[in-house]
């Protein structure tokens, strides 16, 4: 009868260890997406504060794969029109608000902003 008990107390254990290793791993990923979301959303406030304004055109349209609150993450490739420099695409993920969605549709113009010192980094500016 020891014996028996004894056994079920190591799987106990063992289900214990297996259930906090998951839950670590989980917590892991969770925290570092989550702060890779923080960094972006960080970056573009940056830039919607000091970047160059420009138009642009929206090329194409993707799903991003993520929600964040509730709002799509988007793949964009637009069509950067800067007022003083000639046109190129740049890629862009970025969130976009569900009230905002049918204004970044493929065709439509948008505002954005420039990094002047890298013009490959682009944030919407859907204010």
């Amino acid at each position: 009868m020891d014996a028996l008990f004894q056994n079920i107390g190591n799987m106990t254990a063992i289900i214990v260890g297996i259930s906090v290793l998951i839950t670590v791993v989980v917590l892991f990923f969770v925290f570092r997406v989550m702060r890779n979301v923080s960094n972006m959303t960080k970056g573009n406030n940056q830039l919607l504060m000091t970047g160059e304004a420009a138009e642009a055109t929206i090329v194409s349209l993707n799903d991003g794969g993520m929600m964040v609150n509730n709002n799509p993450m988007v793949n964009l490739i637009l069509n950067v029109e800067p007022k003083n420099r000639s046109a190129y695409q740049a890629a862009v993920r970025t969130i976009v608000p569900y009230i905002k969605l049918a204004q970044v549709q493929p065709g439509m113009k948008v505002n954005v902003r420039i990094d002047p010192a890298n013009p490959a980094n682009v944030a919407l500016d859907l204010r």
